[in-house]
Formats: C-alpha cells, structure tokens, sequence
C-alpha cells in the first residue's frame, strides 16, 4: 500500500528537496514529491507533476525530520519543467516570502 504524508518544503532545486515531515523515513526510502504547478499569481495550485527521489540524509529537530532527498537524475519532461518554473520563481522572490504549503508525497 502507499501512504501519502503531508512534508513542507524547506527548499528545492532541480536536484532535490530538503523537506520537513512529521514522521522519519530511513535513508534509502523512495518516495514521490508532487511538485504543484504555480498559477498566474505565482501561488501553488492543485495541478502537480510527480518527481521521483530517495532520501538521502535525516535529522530529527524536536518533533519532526528534516529529510535531505536526492531527485531521481531523468524526471519525465514535464516534471523537469513544473520543477523548473517553480524554482525559478522561488530565485526572483523575495526573502522571506512564505514558504510553500504542505505538499503531499507517496512513499513506494
């Protein structure tokens, strides 16, 4: 079975994600990040493309991990674009802007 987990993303690249959840996942799991799409306003919405990954490292900080996750090296196309615009808004943004919602990902 997979369970979805809802993680808040701390930061993301095109290579990988450093994600907060409130549970630990063990170095090696695979796991599936959905990477929301951004609107015209710039804001999330609720079109997303799965980008695949495993993690990499775990740190536990109080109640929950942070997780280092390592992206799979060839996302499907569309995936490598939703990734690309995001990232690229999240450049020309200002600091201290709200960092992305929660993001569910599936662990296979």
């Amino acid at each position: 079975g997979t369970a979805r987990h809802g993680v808040r993303t701390k930061d993301i690249s095109l290579g990988g994600a450093c994600l907060h959840a409130d549970s630990d996942f063990p170095v090696g799991t695979a796991l599936t990040l959905y990477v929301p799409w951004l609107g015209p306003d710039g804001q999330p919405t609720a079109h997303t493309e799965a980008v695949t990954g495993r993690v990499v490292w775990m740190t536990r900080i109080e109640q929950e991990y942070q997780l280092g996750v390592v992206f799979d090296a060839h996302p499907a196309a569309a995936s490598r674009r939703c990734l690309e615009e995001l990232c690229g808004t999240l450049e020309r943004s200002t600091p201290g802007l709200a960092p992305l919602p929660k993001q569910t990902f599936d662990l296979s």
